[in-house]
């Protein structure tokens, strides 16, 4: 996937009378070391790290569970028309970059989110550490190698896990869940980062649910192909 973040019109067409499947994660969860924050290429997160850090991560509550409790369940979720200022909540697209297709054997090797309310530091974007070699063809794709990650000075994702869990927060409507959207999430963003996660002994928060705006796409397509026939 591109980490353009494709979604610019997605804000008009997510809030529909349609039923759309969510995925809700769970695994398990303990805390990390934080970032040490720095500058790297492509990430635009560090200039709230300090702020991040003093502001949030002192309130943050961990819990362990099982990590083999990671793989995602399907619940439906009835999302209704809604007014621009009436939003049920937080709706942030998101996309990674990996170094292969199965969540299983590969890791993440950047990541980038963007909150659709906008303002300002509405996008979080890094580099991540796999600790590992970055496959040449995957580098040819994405224009990111293992000279470019594999470097003591980018984070690997139990360093970015904090940051990103108390970012959330901060764009969080007190009450709301959040919801993240992903082109083909079922079948790839949501297993990577549940599988991160994971590794982490990590709980994704259960007020979190994951859209695919493939699913999305392939409903609206369908919807609209019907009102031609008639």
């Amino acid at each position: 996937m591109s980490l353009a973040l494709r979604f610019n019109l997605l804000g008009k067409n997510i809030w529909t009378s349609s039923p759309v499947k969510l995925l809700k994660q769970h695994a398990g969860f303990s805390s990390g070391k934080l970032l040490d924050p720095r500058s790297y290429e492509k990430q635009h997160f560090t200039t709230r790290v300090r702020t991040l850090e003093t502001k949030y991560t002192e309130k943050a509550s961990w819990h362990k569970t099982d990590s083999g409790s990671c793989i995602p369940g399907i619940q439906s979720l009835w999302l209704q028309k809604t007014s621009e200022h009436d939003q049920p909540g937080t709706v942030l697209v998101f996309d990674v970059e990996t170094t292969g297709f199965l969540h299983k054997d590969h890791r993440i090797i950047e990541f980038a989110l963007r909150d659709l309310s906008g303002g300002n530091n509405c996008t979080f974007e890094t580099l991540i550490n796999p600790e590992r070699n970055v496959p040449q063809v995957v580098e040819t794709v994405t224009s990111i190698g293992t000279n470019l990650v594999c470097r003591p000075d980018i984070p690997r994702f139990r360093d970015v896990l904090p940051i990103l869990l108390a970012y959330v927060r901060s764009r969080q409507a007190p009450g709301k869940p959040v919801l993240w959207v992903a082109h083909n999430a079922k079948n790839f963003d949501v297993p990577f980062l549940a599988q991160e996660f994971a590794r982490c002994s990590a709980e994704i928060p259960a007020d979190w649910f994951f859209v695919d705006s493939l699913s999305l796409a392939r409903k609206l397509v369908k919807s609209e192909e019907k009102k031609d026939d008639l």
